[in-house]
C-alpha cells in the first residue's frame, strides 16, 4: 500500500529501481574517499606529533 490513487490512476516513481542501487554504491564510494582523506590528515597530524614530542625529549 505504499502507492496513492490520484485521478484514477496509481501514483508511483516511472524509474527503474535498480538506478536507485547504482546510485547508492557511488554515493558510498563518494563518501568513503572524502574518509580515507580525513583519516589520512589525522594520521599524518599524529605522526608529526609524535616525532616533535620525541625531539624534544632525546635532547
Amino acid at each position: 500500500m505504499s502507492r496513492q490513487q490520484i485521478g484514477g490512476q496509481e501514483a508511483g516513481a516511472k524509474i527503474h529501481p535498480g538506478i536507485f542501487v547504482h546510485l547508492a554504491t557511488e554515493e558510498t564510494a563518494a563518501v568513503g574517499a572524502l574518509l580515507t582523506d580525513d583519516l589520512k590528515a589525522l594520521h599524518t597530524t599524529r605522526m608529526i606529533t609524535d616525532i616533535f614530542i620525541n625531539h624534544l625529549f632525546t635532547d
